[in-house]
């Protein structure tokens, strides 16, 4: 092995040419920018992945329990005591959320009511960190609008607004009837979520029962492990049966995670090509090197070289010089993400993107899957270098030496 490496460390020096430094200087590079690539873009689609899945889920039910054809829940209590004897059920709690017109002065616009449960419930508790504006009170008569909403109506904590919310069991072709409700703007929050900021609307669950009492109620479970939503689903179907059925927060969601798995592998793919394009600056190293070190080679293997020994001999060059890229690679896509992840460098517009600002998580998994990916390509870049020099003959290598 000693003999390798001080023939790997002789082949390798600079002085063996310029076309040799810049091609070995070329492919180090061209394995670092891929790699680095890599890891800065699947920690990016990680990161939006989680960032995504947590804001989800401190705000939307993990399951919901409804009726088919958005019947109401006749004896809702009974329901959820039910509900609350299954495993993994960590609380029950009645869902209630209407759809309404917010008016301010000339200003309108629709969205949604919710009344929000207790203290201790994660929306409760998100609300409370996320006021931009006012303060976080949810007594009779106060509400709390979301950011772009209050934008959009014109609205700042301490004004009145008026809800718009129709009879449910008064509707006629000719007819349609409708309340006013008048609350005091006491916060506007953001959520970090563009949907819930540009149409939620928040009151106490109090003030919901005591304002909409036509309201037909849903049944939320909030699970101990909500990454369990499935096996909980499936346990719950088992207990309430027809005609009752429930979602899980993963359901609800399903093509937002789609389109994110996939964009990740798209993007992993497509870097991965990248990674294998530059790992021909690699072989083509080798090959001008075989070229420029045929009468070393000869030399070698007519003292007893063997056509294994010199494979060995390239491959391992082709191998040290990836490995330079991949672990620099390697080192500064962690390093810039995990900074840019921490201190929220780059942002973004909401309304696009869902959050407002761009989320690096770096994987272990993830960059022990890019690492291995890299190392294979570098190994299929250097092989058949390394067996075409392998396969020279020391007569023809000689010959004119």
């Amino acid at each position: 092995m000693k003999l390798y490496l001080f023939l790997i460390k002789r082949f390798l020096r600079f002085k063996s040419g310029f076309l040799l430094s810049v091609l070995a200087f070329l492919s180090i590079s061209g394995i670092f920018l891929g790699v680095f690539a890599l890891i800065l873009v699947t920690g990016v689609m990680t990161g939006f992945h989680s960032e995504i899945k947590s804001r989800i889920l401190s705000l939307a039910p993990h399951i919901l329990v409804q009726k088919f054809g958005g019947e109401k829940i006749e004896n809702p209590d009974s329901i959820m005591s039910l509900i609350s004897e299954i495993e993994g059920v960590k609380e029950v709690l009645p869902y209630k959320v209407t759809k309404t017109l917010f008016k301010h002065i000339s200003n309108v616009d629709g969205g949604l009511v919710r009344g929000v449960p207790q203290k201790d419930f994660p929306l409760y508790n998100k609300l409370e960190k996320s006021i931009l504006e006012g303060e976080f009170s949810l007594k009779e008569g106060e509400i709390l609008l979301g950011s772009f909403l209050a934008y959009r109506l014109k609205a700042e904590p301490g004004d009145t607004i008026m809800l718009v919310i129709p009879f449910e069991k008064k509707v006629s072709p000719i007819f349609f009837p409708v309340r006013l409700k008048k609350f005091v703007v006491r916060g506007i929050f953001d959520l970090g979520y563009y949907e819930y900021n540009a149409s939620f609307a928040f009151i106490s669950l109090k003030e919901f029962d005591r304002v909409l009492k036509d309201a037909s109620p849903l049944i939320e479970v909030v699970l101990s492990d909500p990454y369990k939503a499935q096996d909980a689903k499936n346990k719950l179907e088992k207990v309430l049966r027809y005609p009752f059925y429930t979602v899980t927060w993963i359901e609800m969601n399903r093509s937002l995670f789609s389109a994110l798995k996939l964009e990740k592998l798209a993007m992993f793919l497509i870097l991965t090509i990248l990674i294998f394009v530059a790992s021909f600056m690699i072989s083509g190293n080798l090959f001008v090197l075989m070229a420029k070190k045929t009468r070393e080679i000869g030399v070698l293997m007519s003292m007893g070289f063997r056509k294994r020994d010199v494979f060995t001999i390239f491959l391992l060059e082709g191998i040290l010089l990836g490995s330079i890229g991949i672990l620099l690679g390697t080192f500064f896509g962690s390093l810039f993400g995990f900074v840019a992840g921490k201190y929220r460098i780059i942002k973004l517009p909401p309304d696009v993107y869902f959050i407002d600002y761009m989320p690096v998580l770096i994987n272990l998994r993830d960059v022990l899957l890019i690492i291995i990916s890299a190392y294979i390509i570098v190994f299929i870049s250097s092989f058949i270098p390394a067996l075409k020099a392998s396969r020279m003959v020391p007569r023809e290598a000689l010959r004119y030496e």
